[in-house]
């Protein structure tokens, strides 16, 4: 049996605020979560949800205990249990994937679920895209806590993950990541990241040129494809960003000291070869690119400094001529002298 809730609106923001995947929000997303939300109230063993229903919603507890529970021949058995604050049911919501088990509750329980019936994730998506992204963050770290790789796993197959990631953390110009994306995730990866990580700043020497001569579609066409081709250059682990106008970042985890140098050498000779000439339409334009690296942690501990660190580092390859690679190193002699 379902029933209304009986707190007042004031309760639920206030609930909605101290549990850990609400809490990031503010005041005006608490209230658009509320407002797509609902409330149920369960007596005890009545079901949440059946094996093999659709997963529209997830769930968190306002109170009580809910049991999950898996069918084994004729037996059924508990496999996880969740009491008040908890979250539950978001691994199949995340995969749009039928409920893998039972979830009942084994006492008199009230559930917020969100989004409620007749309301779909995708409306609150478009309606509110930077909620969505803190409220998809926060539900990523739960479900990281459970199961190992899980991040991965949502990243490559949730639509509403590789939603959120175009509308929030993408380029739309060049299909890269964007600046907001390097500033939220670059610090995770350097806490998770095995030995060094290297973040690479490349830009073309003169771009401008090209806008000023061409125009700045043919500028837009040339950004795009250098963006390509920085792609290409990098591993499935390496994320690339476009950083700023025309300034490109690569972050390499795991590349060692020894390693950056002949990297960004080799980055560098490699877009010296992009051929632009079927967009500008002269056979003799070519570009040039600049490339500064710092490695953490020998040049930096945190990611601020790590990408001030490479920016300097590309302005001095730049300084120093133009069409060189320069290495944090450079620029902390400098900065000593």
């Amino acid at each position: 049996m379902s029933g209304p809730y009986r707190d007042t609106t004031h309760d639920i923001h206030a609930f909605l605020r101290s549990t850990e995947i609400f809490s990031g929000l503010d005041e005006e997303e608490i209230e658009a979560v509320a407002r797509g939300s609902a409330v149920r109230q369960l007596e005890p063993e009545e079901h949440v949800f059946r094996r093999g229903d659709g997963a529209h919603s997830l769930y968190v507890i306002l109170a009580g205990t809910v049991a999950i529970l898996r069918s084994d021949e004729s037996k059924q058995s508990e496999i996880a249990r969740y009491v008040t604050g908890e979250v539950f049911g978001e691994i199949n919501f995340f995969m749009e994937a039928p409920r893998s088990a039972d979830a009942r509750a084994e006492e008199a329980t009230t559930l917020l679920v969100f989004p409620g019936e007749n309301r779909s994730f995708a409306e609150f998506l478009s309606g509110h895209p930077r909620a969505s992204a803190r409220l998809l963050q926060r539900l990523i770290g739960v479900v990281s806590n459970r199961i190992r790789n899980t991040n991965r796993l949502i990243s490559e197959r949730s639509p509403w993950v590789q939603e959120l990631r175009n509308q929030v953390l993408g380029d739309t110009l060049t299909g890269l990541y964007n600046r907001k994306y390097l500033d939220d995730e670059l610090p995770s990866i350097l806490r998770s990241s095995e030995g060094s990580t290297a973040l690479f700043m490349i830009k073309p020497d003169d771009f401008k040129a090209i806008n000023d001569t061409y125009g700045h579609e043919v500028g837009d066409e040339v950004l795009r494809l250098l963006a390509a081709a920085v792609n290409d250059l990098s591993e499935p682990e390496e994320p690339v960003v476009r950083f700023r106008g025309n300034e490109i970042a690569l972050v390499a985890p795991g590349c060692e000291r020894q390693a950056v140098l002949p990297r960004a050498e080799a980055i560098r000779e490699e877009m010296n070869r992009l051929d632009i000439r079927h967009l500008v339409g002269e056979p003799s334009v070519r570009l040039t690119f600049s490339v500064g690296v710092a490695l953490c942690p020998e040049h930096a501990t945190t990611a601020e400094v790590l990408t001030d660190l490479s920016h300097r580092a590309l302005f001095r390859a730049r300084e120093l001529g133009l069409n060189r690679c320069c290495t944090a190193d450079e620029v902390i002699r400098e900065g000593a002298s």
